[in-house]
């Protein structure tokens, strides 16, 4: 767990602390993927994922990496922004003018699409979801501290496990929608069947969604039935993904006993003599 790889140099006391607070880690993770909002979000937007050029005086910023966009609280793409691309003395000086910098923001770029921001999100349901999604902040925080300072050995294959959670997650609740919804009909354009020619390409997102289905032993073919069934869906997609990642790590383990136990090289050395 992200709290168990982040509190390894916290005393005792804090550790204890750290996982009360933690043993609720599935409500946080409901936080992250809350399919009932009706707001598109980025879902990985952090520094390295911005490109950033300077026209006519003027600093414009460019979001790249969509690959796990889904709905849900924007306050999670905000949370995950802040405490993945600062330290804890950056936000204690600026933390709060950061939120009234984004709301300011936000409220600016609704008026250009002539969206009244009191009527769809008004500061009050965004003080609301910032108090709610505190949690979010500590346990994306922690995240981040295991990743940056794990052994290359135990590192997390995220591409593996949190995005192919999120993927398939993602297909399940897309499946379900009715067939009137934009979201479903560009899914399925982007689902179906196509060839391409070998030479290593770049892989669409329907290759990555059937090469995550057939990581976790799922029939491309039949997913949609097993989709159809939400909480049955969900329990798999955990399930199967946690059985992948295991046997990804045996592998690597055997992987790196076999090197462990080849015999040394034996190398010949030749000297020149001088003449």
């Amino acid at each position: 767990m992200a709290h168990e790889k982040g509190s390894k140099g916290l005393n005792d006391d804090y550790k204890e602390r750290l996982h009360k607070f933690f043993s609720s880690t599935e409500d946080l993770i409901k936080l992250m993927i809350m399919e009932d909002e009706n707001i598109l979000m980025h879902g990985d937007f952090r520094t390295s994922n911005l490109m950033h050029r300077r026209r006519k005086g003027k600093l414009e910023i460019v979001p790249l990496d969509y690959q796990i966009i889904r709905n849900g609280n924007p306050v999670s793409d905000l949370m995950y922004f802040v405490f993945s691309g600062s330290d804890e003395e950056f936000r204690r000086c600026h933390y709060q003018r950061l939120m009234d910098h984004y709301f300011t923001q936000l409220t600016l770029a609704l008026r250009q699409l002539h969206v009244d921001v009191e009527k769809v999100y008004p500061r009050e349901t965004f003080d609301a979801d910032l108090i709610r999604m505190r949690p979010l902040g500590l346990f994306l925080g922690l995240l981040m501290v295991g990743i940056v300072t794990v052994a290359p050995e135990d590192a997390l294959n995220v591409d593996s496990d949190i995005n192919m959670i999120m993927q398939l997650r993602w297909c399940g609740h897309v499946s379900r929608m009715s067939e009137s919804r934009v979201a479903k009909r560009i899914f399925y354009s982007e689902l179906q069947d196509g060839k391409r020619k070998p030479g290593g390409q770049f892989l669409r997102y329907k290759d990555v969604q059937k090469r995550h289905m057939r990581r976790c032993n799922t029939d491309p073919s039949e997913w949609e039935a097993q989709a159809a069934k939400h909480p049955e869906w969900r329990r798999m997609v955990h399930l199967k993904v946690d059985d992948f990642e295991e046997r990804r790590r045996v592998g690597l383990d055997n992987k790196r006993d076999a090197l462990k136990a080849r015999p040394p090289t034996a190398f010949t050395y030749h000297t020149l003599k001088e003449s």
